[in-house]
């Protein structure tokens, strides 16, 4: 299909319109949002929806499950490339635009295990939670609210009125009732497992063999009702401005994160890690650099 330009068509602006609208289509597999939290924070802008995609790419391991509307097919492809073969079958082609982050395409989970179709690194972990690699829908349209000039506007690459129509009827959905915890926090090692590896970790900093490691655990629980409510829960109580749920066919993700992994502006990568860094003083900017000593290193862990 020929690149078509998307339309850009300014609703009203409210700050909450996006959480409103869409816990109305939160059910449906492939609605998704990215959402700033309503945090005071710098990069406190946009929130972003999107749903009913022209087609999804599913990719677990090393084949990648592509279905649109006509049917599906499996491929082994690189799925990055599948991406963009999707994105050029669509006719999609987004411009640089300083007030548009997303004038639709590719949206979605790109998980740390899609890494492995890029390099060949040893595989040690366990694969005990069966999330897919990669989780994308490309998307002919978005709805992209803009905090700092307060504007709410529908990119589209079809008939605009034929989306507003659609948004203004959401499915009938039956409430779950109140979410809440149907059994206790479980953490997936101990007390004495945590400490052994804490000192493991202590002794590799000592050495030198490396100067920052992220020890976690996985806490786990069951729950009933809606996960939607969840995310408002931990939304409000957060203000995390990297805020995302995404709903998937067999799974729900809920992101309330305070830092940005990457940017892409106008060929530049940027990334804002929080973990282990520390702000820079007004005398330092001039070049000069200090590191933590080991010892405060290794109580950052």
């Amino acid at each position: 299909m020929d690149s078509r330009l998307p339309d850009f068509h300014r609703l009203p602006y409210q700050p909450d319109a996006q959480l409103h609208l869409f816990a109305c289509f939160s059910h449906q597999p492939w609605a998704m949002l990215l959402h700033s939290g309503f945090a005071d924070h710098q990069h406190n802008r946009f929130d972003i929806m999107v749903a009913d995609p022209l087609a999804t790419l599913t990719t677990q391991d090393d084949e990648t499950l592509i279905t649109r509307a006509e049917g599906t097919e499996r491929s082994t492809q690189d799925p990055f490339l599948l991406v963009r073969q999707a994105m050029t079958r669509a006719g999609i082609t987004a411009h640089t635009h300083p007030d548009m982050p997303f004038q639709g395409g590719a949206f979605g989970l790109f998980g740390y295990d899609l890494g492995l179709r890029i390099e060949k690194l040893p595989s040690q972990a366990k694969q005990d939670i069966h999330l897919p690699d990669m989780a994308v829908g490309i998307y002919d349209w978005a709805l992209i609210a803009d905090h700092q000039q307060q504007t709410l506007t529908l990119v589209t690459y079809d008939n605009h009125e034929a989306r507003l129509a659609w948004l203004s009827a959401p499915p009938n959905v039956t409430s779950l009732g109140d979410f809440q915890l149907t059994t206790p926090w479980q953490s997936n090692m101990t007390r004495e497992e945590y400490g052994i590896r804490f000192q493991h970790i202590q002794a590799y900093l000592r050495a030198g063999d490396c100067y920052q490691v992220n020890l976690a655990q996985r806490f786990s629980a069951g729950y009933r009702a809606d996960e939607w409510q969840a995310f408002l829960s931990l939304s409000d109580a957060n203000r995390a401005p990297f805020s995302a749920f995404s709903r998937l066919p067999e799974h729900c993700i809920i992101s309330v994160s305070p830092e940005r992994f990457l940017q892409l502006q106008n060929q530049r990568i940027e990334t804002r890690p929080i973990k282990g860094t520390l702000p820079i003083h007004r005398k330092m900017r001039a070049g000069s650099r200090r590191l933590l000593p080991r010892r405060k290193i290794g109580q950052r862990i």
